[in-house]
């Protein structure tokens, strides 16, 4: 199965970890990494590497990172570059980390990826509008 680590500023990644544990249940292969004011880009560096051996088991793994151009994702993609079978996604949410921990048996790191793409995107919808759409027609 494919290891996911999720990595963002401040205490978002664990938080949101946290979140998935309360709907989906403890799952394993998975870990956070949070950049914190008191942390070097190189002390999260060195931590990004640790989780992402922590949760790899030979299938490789997801990161998550929260937005794209920030430190989490750059750092990520620069391990990425280096690292066999690591791909990163920026712009998490919850509802893509749960269909990515709720469907990831038998995907490798790419097409679990994609599903992450796809399945963020699902999870965005401008609720208020599709309510006063259906009330008005």
């Amino acid at each position: 199965m494919v290891g996911i680590v999720i990595a963002s500023h401040g205490p978002l990644a664990s938080c949101m970890m946290k979140s998935a544990e309360l709907i989906c249940g403890s799952n394993s292969q998975i870990a956070a990494v949070s950049l914190t004011l008191e942390m070097s880009l190189e002390e999260f560096h060195k931590k990004l590497i640790s989780a992402v051996k922590q949760v790899d088991c030979g299938e490789g793994v997801l990161v998550l990172a929260d937005i794209p151009g920030g430190s989490p994702s750059n750092i990520s993609l620069q391990e990425s570059a280096k690292a066999e079978n690591v791909e990163v996604v920026s712009g998490f949410n919850l509802g893509m980390l749960l269909e990515i921990l709720i469907n990831r048996e038998g995907k490798n790191p790419m097409e679990l990826a994609q599903f992450a793409c796809e399945a963020g995107k699902k999870s965005i919808e401008f609720l208020s509008k599709k309510l006063k759409d259906m009330t008005a027609g």
